[in-house]
């Protein structure tokens, strides 16, 4: 069923602009997973009872023979300067949490693609390039969008760092899942990416203790 402009460019603001701002500004005191969990079941409610939408994308690997080599290019040269980043700035830090914490990093390794990657793709790259094509009608603009609302989502850590990296890190996912139109494959993408962040010594600007 077709949505008015209006009530896509509400539900937009709400999911995007409003959630993040009502935890930034500690409007909702909850757990930040809590809110990730509910808007994630929202918008596959969504999805999966749209008829136009292929469901198959969120299962689908068909792609990754053709863009594994790229990813893997893509991943080595941001792996390295990430590395440099972290060794310039803050050399102690580097690969200090799995040298100090090895059990709880071997967690994080496990439980940040199921739990944190794979739920925002769904919502910053299959939902946002479904539900809005009329209101952003060009690839460009779904690339953009997508990208700024997974960056602005970052907010919610209170550090610039977050947001920076989440915009280069949502510029690429959404040109991965344009390509691939796969929600797993720019999940695998991402979760690779955020597990090298929490590696290398950049998770402290991706965490806060509950």
């Amino acid at each position: 069923m077709n949505q008015s402009k209006v009530y896509l460019t509400t539900e937009f603001s709400l999911i995007f602009a409003g959630v993040p701002l009502a935890i930034y500004f500690n409007l909702v005191r909850v757990p930040k997973i809590f809110p990730l969990v509910a808007v994630t079941a929202f918008v596959l409610l969504v999805l999966l009872k749209d008829g136009e939408y292929k469901r198959r994308e969120l299962w689908s690997l068909d792609e990754i023979d053709e863009v594994l080599p790229g990813l893997l290019v893509k991943f080595i040269l941001v792996f390295a300067t990430l590395v440099v980043l972290v060794m310039v700035t803050r050399p102690q830090a580097l690969f200090s949490f799995p040298r100090q914490r090895l059990q709880i990093w071997g967690l994080v390794m496990v439980f940040y693609p199921l739990l944190s990657a794979f739920p925002q793709e769904v919502i910053y790259r299959g939902f946002i390039f479904h539900r809005y094509r009329s209101l952003f009608p060009e690839p460009w603009m779904q690339i953009a969008i997508s990208t700024l609302s997974f960056s602005f989502l970052h907010i919610i850590y209170d550090n610039i760092p977050a947001v920076l990296l989440t915009l280069a890190g949502g510029y690429i996912f959404s040109r991965t899942y344009l390509k691939t139109r796969s929600i797993l494959i720019t999940a695998i993408e991402h979760a690779i990416y955020g597990c090298c962040i929490f590696t290398i010594g950049l998770g402290h600007y991706f965490y806060e203790p509950l």
